[in-house]
């Protein structure tokens, strides 16, 4: 199972990310959807079904971070700051199959608003815009794996430690 960190600024918070991916992903959906046919809870199920398809795989553990390990080797990036908040997104799959996943999951309650023939069109802006909002937060740290951190407690509501304090 590919392991990755997802890191968050210290000023950023895991559920302020999620939103923004989510508003992004309808805004950008919303140009190619029916608007006669979209009802108040289509955004709602939309983000429901995008929180499901994401949220199983993301956690936390009080030790996240607290190690150099979980900074100084991350691959493929600049130095990264020791205040991050991390999470450990460890997926079933690749990266673009998970990717591929979430966004059908998240197009699903959406599909019957998309206006005639573009259905394929919204469903691949869902996954682009997933795809780079993820990307400015997911790094690969081949020592960074959840079974460092097991054994510890796991953050209620998948928070950082230190969003928690």
């Amino acid at each position: 199972m590919p392991s990755y960190q997802l890191r968050m600024k210290k000023d950023q918070r895991l559920e302020d990310f999620f939103q923004s991916m989510i508003r992004d992903a309808w805004d950008v959906a919303g140009r190619y959807l029916d608007v006669a046919k979209i009802e108040q809870d289509d955004f709602r199920n939309f983000e429901a079904e995008t929180r499901i398809g994401l949220q199983p795989f993301i956690s936390a553990y009080d030790l996240c971070g607290s190690f150099t390990e979980c900074a100084d080797e991350v691959e493929g990036s600049p130095w990264l700051d020791y205040d991050d908040h991390i999470y450990h997104l460890v997926l079933p799959s690749t990266l673009p199959q998970f990717l591929e996943q979430l966004s059908y999951f998240s197009f699903q309650p959406i599909q019957h608003l998309a206006k005639a023939g573009l259905e394929q069109l919204v469903y691949e802006m869902i996954q682009n815009v997933f795809r780079r909002h993820l990307a400015q937060h997911i790094y690969y740290n081949p020592f960074c794996r959840p079974f460092f951190c097991f054994g510890v407690e796991r953050r209620a509501g998948n928070q950082s430690s230190a969003e928690r304090n």
